[in-house]
């Protein structure tokens, strides 16, 4: 079973896709499948924070005092 668009929606929006594969992970019987697509989802989202902040600091920096 692959991850649906909707539980990809769902997991983005909370935050816990690390959680949510780790969840996954401890069932009897899981989803690898699924798994990898949390892992890689909760990559991406690490990502995407890493380079809002590198992009602030950045920005701070140009921004920098004038005096």
């Amino acid at each position: 079973m692959s991850l649906m668009p909707e539980d990809a929606e769902r997991a983005d929006t909370t935050g816990d896709l690390y959680q949510e594969c780790v969840q996954e992970l401890q069932r009897p019987y899981p989803d690898y499948a699924k798994v990898q697509a949390l892992a890689t989802l909760s990559l991406v989202e690490a990502a995407r924070k890493v380079a809002a902040q590198v992009a602030e600091l950045s920005r701070q920096i140009t921004l920098g005092p004038t005096r």
